[in-house]
């Protein structure tokens, strides 16, 4: 992935924190908030991945960073 697009992706994924803001002090509940941003963060990932056909790396290095990046989620 180039550094522009990567650039835009975290934009618009952090771009999306006030809409559960909004959302949690609307009443809905905090986990209502975050819970809907990641799955929004996932769909736009989900999203990129099919436009640019970018398949997950299996090496044993990748899934070691992809397991300690997960566990900070």
């Amino acid at each position: 992935m180039s550094l522009p697009a990567a650039f835009l992706g975290v934009v618009l994924i952090w771009a999306s924190t006030p809409l559960p803001i909004l959302w949690s002090s609307e009443g809905t509940g905090v986990l209502f908030g975050v819970a809907s941003r990641m799955v929004l963060g996932v769909v736009v990932c989900l999203v990129l991945v099919a436009v640019f056909g970018d398949r997950m790396r299996r090496h044993p290095e990748t899934l070691l960073t992809d397991l300690a990046a997960g566990i900070g989620l």
